[in-house]
């Protein structure tokens, strides 16, 4: 019996600890939720929605047979494919990169959402760059990788001797490992969000027609017509 109280009065301890478990592994990738449920709020709406716009056919006058329409479905690999490269770069690396690749995909969704009516070529530019940010950060990361296994003795003989070569060898591995710094923390996400915000204060926003996109603004037209 008393074997039997001690371990109910474990049970609320140990669902306690499972939690905060849970809780602590949630919030130590937050960076890589965020990214999946923006990736995912594009995949299912933004893309959804330019797939139908893709496929619609208006119908031919007289009866006639619509032309065929495209399946828009390289608009929803893109996003996958650009998605999933976008996770492996946010795991492999450690802090500030995740939040860098959270804060451009939420960016990228908040703008999206904003400017419904450039929704088109926004979409293919920002996941354009949330694609080669992923390849940069992965091809970066395979430098470095590489650049810790060159050994000097290999190219003593072309350099002249084992000291010159490690100097030489030293001198370019911080070289590319500056530049590789500067781009991966610095240039690309600047120069994203310089973008996005470029495109919400080029033009004012419609007040009559807020958060609508043109074929949503064509079809209330006809609906009034």
């Amino acid at each position: 019996m008393a074997q039997l109280l001690t371990t109910l009065n474990r049970i609320p301890i140990l669902t306690l600890n499972g939690l905060l478990y849970l809780l602590y592994a949630f919030t130590d990738h937050l960076a890589l939720w965020v990214v999946l449920v923006c990736g995912l709020f594009i995949l299912f709406v933004f893309d959804s929605a330019t797939v139908r716009l893709i496929t619609s056919a208006p119908g031919r006058i007289g009866g006639r047979t619509a032309p065929t329409a495209a399946s828009g479905f390289s608009v929803q690999l893109f996003t996958v494919v650009t998605l999933g490269l976008s996770l492996v770069a946010a795991f492999v690396y450690a802090e500030p990169v995740p939040i860098l690749l959270a804060g451009m995909w939420l960016a990228s969704v908040t703008v999206l959402t904003l400017l419904p009516a450039e929704r088109e070529p926004l979409l293919w530019r920002t996941q354009g760059t949330h694609l080669l940010y992923a390849l940069v950060l992965l091809g970066f990361k395979f430098y470095l990788a590489q650049a810790q296994n060159v050994a000097p003795e290999d190219w003593a003989a072309m350099l002249g001797s084992i000291g010159t070569a490690r100097d030489a060898i030293a001198r370019t591995r911080d070289l590319f490992t500056t530049v590789g710094l500067w781009a991966t923390w610095f240039i690309v996400p600047v120069g994203h969000f310089a973008y996005l915000v470029q495109r919400v204060l080029v033009n004012p926003l419609s007040l009559f027609h807020a958060r609508q996109s043109t074929d949503e603004i064509i079809a209330a037209l006809r609906r009034r017509s």
